[in-house]
């Protein structure tokens, strides 16, 4: 059982998110098992955020709650000293991020997976493998790779061509450095394939999920940057160059020697022209087709991409 001065202390030491404070505190202990909730399910020993979307300045969801600890955003007018609360309330600038926090910080146990150990996976005698690398069944790695500290690999994934940095997270049944799609036509109208000689490049705390392909480069390197996310069923091609911190969501596919720089935002089901430039801190929406280049700080949607604000 975790106490809520625990949980207080913590949360009053997180100094970057602006404007916390405990507006009601109640003596309560959380549950480890299913201590984190919605608002709408929570029960007794539950620590759950309401979203300024969602929240509104509706006080029935602070009436209405029935767990121990809620989460809300700062943007409120009522006087939440005329409702008889029953329950720790917190307010912030950023519900989600401090709920993240504590969520991560006493409750982390409640999404950690480890992959079997298992002898069931094939390592090339030339691979450079560092410290503390978790490899699960299936997993085949060829001759061509070095993996740094403290990387994850899920089952069935296939590596060859590249090198991994410290703190990667890869899922499972993913293809990563393998050749790309390339070809040109000769006189006699047969495709001869154009040669891969580059590699993949992930950098720090990149996290990758399932049943992606990234190809090596051709004849420079595919990089993915430092911090970046990506959902499951991405595909990234060859030569592409993603930046620092961005996040490419499911079924997002960056066509060959595409640039992404830090911070964009991929979303579903979006394409990406091959040698297109995306600028920094771009969201590119659902669906979206994109072929022009992109400048910094843009919002792109639709087919064709069109910009719709700044």
């Amino acid at each position: 059982m975790i106490d809520v001065a625990e949980i207080i202390s913590f949360v009053n030491k997180q100094s970057d998110i602006k404007n916390i404070k405990i507006l009601k505190y109640q003596k309560s202990k959380f549950d480890r098992v299913g201590g984190i909730n919605n608002d709408k399910e929570a029960t007794q020993g539950d620590i759950a955020w309401i979203s300024a979307k969602h929240f509104r300045g509706n006080l029935n969801k602070v009436n209405n709650f029935k767990g121990s600890m809620l989460i809300i955003p700062e943007d409120i007018s009522d006087d939440l000293s005329k409702i008889n609360i029953d329950y720790t309330l917190i307010i912030t600038s950023n519900p989600k991020l401090l709920f993240i926090r504590l969520a991560n910080n006493f409750f982390s146990y409640l999404s950690k997976s480890e992959w079997s150990k298992s002898i069931n996976f094939v390592i090339h005698e030339k691979a450079k493998i560092g410290n503390n690398v978790k490899i699960a069944h299936g997993v085949s790695i060829g001759s061509n790779v070095q993996i740094n500290d403290n990387v994850t690999i899920g089952p069935n994934t296939i590596i060859d061509n590249t090198e991994i940095r410290k703190n990667v997270s890869i899922g499972a049944n993913n293809s990563i450095g393998l050749m790309g799609f390339g070809y040109e036509k000769n006189t006699e109208n047969i495709y001869e394939p154009f040669p891969h000689f580059g590699k993949v490049l992930i950098n720090e705390n990149v996290e990758i999920g399932s049943n992606n392909c990234i190809d090596r480069g051709s004849l420079k390197n595919t990089i993915i940057g430092k911090g970046t996310k990506i959902d499951n069923l991405v595909h990234i091609a060859h030569n592409v160059k993603i930046g620092k911190n961005c996040m490419l969501i499911g079924q997002c596919q960056l066509a060959g020697s595409v640039q992404i720089g830090d911070n964009a935002w991929v979303a579903p089901s979006s394409s990406i022209l091959n040698g297109i430039r995306i600028g920094k801190n771009v969201f590119i929406g659902l669906g979206s087709v994109v072929i022009k280049d992109v400048d910094n700080d843009m919002n792109v949607f639709g087919n064709p991409a069109r910009v719709i604000k700044k």
